[in-house]
């Protein structure tokens, strides 16, 4: 069939430098010409190819305002999540004292070996900073402004202070809490709770020891480590958490009252006994046998401690409230 062009499309001769018949723009002969090929590229000209591209391209522009428009509320949303400022993993304050963060978590405590803490689950709903080490006597006489240690024979700045009382130990708390630095730093201390103790001892651990089921004098300073005295602050390795002499060396005063059922009839979060005539002591001491040493162990009725009992295997550490995060 024979085909024939428009008079106003050229055809080039054969061997010309323009295989593509050209087609005259809009406004007339003399506006200039534009390829077939450039036309189905949609390239050039006022054709529908050039149309549809041009509706393709707002089309385009239009879904990418929508998409940014929608995307908004979730980016605003997640904004503050990203400000927030985490509390430190650890800090020194003032005196020297070390405090390391224990995070909030839930836990098996107590032991089938204890009557008075026999295994139960207890949640810890808020992180809090714990005391790396036991107070030194030098630290303590900085704040009290004496020394009421029965053993000085050592570095006062490595020496843990003995003999103290559960209500020295508040007293001590209550003149650190008074410090202008610490309150320029807005720290509030206090002693741990049973629950809390137990918890920062264990260190996501569940045997006896942080360490094992069996005492070992390379862990801890009790009976068996053969040194009848408190050993420095960081003689021991510290458990997985930092903290050291979590076991032995000297007991530590916690802020509960003691109720030999309290640890399994309390609250399952934050538990904190008020109400009893002693006080708990965890730790064990220098001159303990090992059991008395071990992470549940939380008294014996025989030798409860009242709160003006001082020992001189009574030592003190103290925590620290972790603040929210901003």
């Amino acid at each position: 069939m024979n085909t024939q062009l428009h008079p106003s499309i050229q055809t080039p001769s054969r061997g010309g430098d323009n295989p593509h018949p050209v087609l005259p723009r809009r406004g007339g002969r003399n506006a200039g010409f534009e390829t077939v090929e450039n036309v189905r590229a949609g390239i050039g000209g006022s054709f529908p190819a050039r149309r549809f591209m041009q509706a393709a391209t707002r089309a385009c522009g239009v879904l990418i305002l929508f998409l940014i428009a929608t995307a908004r509320p979730a980016l605003s949303q997640s904004k503050p999540e990203e400000t927030k400022t985490p509390a430190l993993k650890e800090f020194t304050n003032s005196l020297g004292m070390k405090f390391v963060l224990i995070p909030a978590g839930e836990f098996m405590m107590g032991d089938d070996e204890w009557e008075n803490n026999k295994p139960h689950q207890v949640r810890i709903t808020k992180p809090f900073y714990m005391q790396a080490m036991l107070v030194t006597q030098a630290q303590y006489t900085k704040v009290m402004g004496r020394n009421p240690s029965s053993h000085k024979d050592g570095d006062e700045t490595k020496s843990p202070v003995d003999s103290i009382s559960w209500n020295t130990a508040q007293e001590f708390v209550k003149k650190l809490n008074a410090d202008p630095e610490e309150q320029r730093a807005g720290r509030t201390y206090r002693l741990p709770t049973d629950a809390e103790r137990e918890y920062s001892c264990r260190a996501g651990t569940k045997t006896k020891f942080w360490y094992g089921n069996e005492p070992d004098p390379k862990k801890m300073n009790f009976v068996g480590s053969g040194i009848g005295k408190p050993s420095p602050v960081d003689a021991y390795p510290p458990n997985p958490w930092g903290l050291h002499d979590m076991h032995g060396n000297l007991y530590q005063a916690c802020e509960d009252a003691y109720d030999k059922l309290f640890a399994q009839t309390g609250p399952k979060d934050d538990p904190l006994n008020k109400e009893g005539e002693f006080r708990v002591t965890k730790g064990g001491g220098f001159g303990d046998i090992p059991r008395r040493c071990q992470a549940a162990f939380r008294g014996r009725e025989a030798t409860l401690a009242s709160p003006g009992l001082a020992r001189s295997y009574f030592g003190l550490r103290v925590a620290c409230n972790a603040p929210a995060a901003k």
